[in-house]
């Protein structure tokens, strides 16, 4: 059921709904937040259409995902491209620190808006804190992709999240590391520089007039089981990791943590297997065969993401797995 008496209506909240947004800014430690029914990409669409206008010069890494180009095409906005960086101890892709975005901000004073990606496919957090201030005291919004880290104001062992940091704005693609249906999303804002009524008429134009109820529910049940359970399940998946992390020296594979400019989430587990002479994608569909599923692979490199509904023999399955490949190789 959709927008019938009793149920409220996504587009223009006054009863359940309204209280349970309200609820999740709370969560998120924003002044408003909203949800998505399309994934981060509408957030996305919403976010830069809210901000920018045509001609705006737009500062970004390239890395960014699809939906930021995109949405940069319909505003009519003018990307600055910065080069994405990375680990020279990995090879692991890092992003763009942030002292490259505030020079080109000194540079370009013409620059509106920053989007950065935080974290990265990878789990990699860059520090963002210097950036926003600066760029708080040059009046230029800050948005941040955090598409990937919907998670990390819930245990004190992943690093902070962008609103906590000065981001103006933030997008979270809540079905990619909390327990709720794909294509849940949120946007969370801090006022000042981000217009909520702008921020309102953007999601109202970038979303269906038809939203799926299941997944605002997903969403909204998601949060609440973060709140309640989030950090007691972080620590859980903490001690599992740990005991993965002294078993992967006897299998040849290696996991890579970013420890330079940022911090690295603990429960993206990237691993590199080149030192068994194969690559990323062949130890993808051996893992997959063995029951594990793969978020992505690389020339070197498989990428699981463990969250807060997994458990021991998710854990024992991605071991044996890992000396599945050793022993064929």
């Amino acid at each position: 059921m959709t927008e019938l008496p009793g149920t409220d209506n996504l587009r223009n909240p006054t009863g359940p709904i309204r209280a349970s947004l309200e609820y999740a800014a709370s969560a998120y430690g924003s002044g408003r937040a909203w949800y998505g029914v399309n994934g981060a990409t509408g957030c996305i669409m919403a976010a830069v259409y809210a901000t920018v206008g045509p001609g705006s010069r737009v500062l970004l890494g390239k890395d960014s995902h699809v939906s930021v180009s995109n949405a940069l095409k319909v505003a009519g906005a003018v990307p600055v491209y910065l080069p994405a960086e990375a680990d020279p101890a990995t090879g692991v892709p890092i992003g763009v620190g942030q002292g490259r975005y505030i020079e080109a901000l000194k540079d370009d004073p013409g620059i509106r808006c920053v989007i950065v990606t935080r974290p990265n496919y990878y789990g990699v957090c860059r520090h963002i804190g210097g950036l926003c201030e600066y760029a708080g005291h040059k009046g230029v919004t800050v948005v941040c992709d955090e598409s990937h880290g919907a998670h990390l104001p819930f245990s004190d062992r992943l690093p902070a999240g962008s609103i906590a940091l000065g981001a103006d704005i933030c997008v979270h693609g809540a079905h990619k590391t909390l327990p709720c249906l794909t294509q849940g999303a949120m946007m969370h804002a801090v006022g000042g520089k981000a217009d909520y009524g702008r921020l309102d008429e953007a999601m109202s134009t970038f979303q269906t007039t038809s939203p799926s109820y299941l997944i605002v529910c997903s969403i909204e049940g998601a949060v609440r089981y973060m709140v309640r359970h989030g950090a007691r399940g972080y620590e859980r998946l903490h001690g599992m990791l740990g005991r993965l992390d002294s078993a992967l020296p006897g299998m040849g594979v290696r996991r890579c943590n970013y420890e330079g400019d940022g911090e690295q989430d603990f429960s993206r587990v990237v691993l590199d297997v080149a030192g068994l002479g194969i690559g990323g994608a062949e130890a993808e569909r051996s893992l997959r065969r063995m029951g594990v599923a793969v978020e992505m692979a690389d020339e070197r490199r498989v990428v699981c993401i463990a969250g807060v509904a997994d458990v021991r023999d998710d854990f024992i399955r991605l071991t044996e797995g890992l000396r599945h490949l050793r022993r064929r190789t």
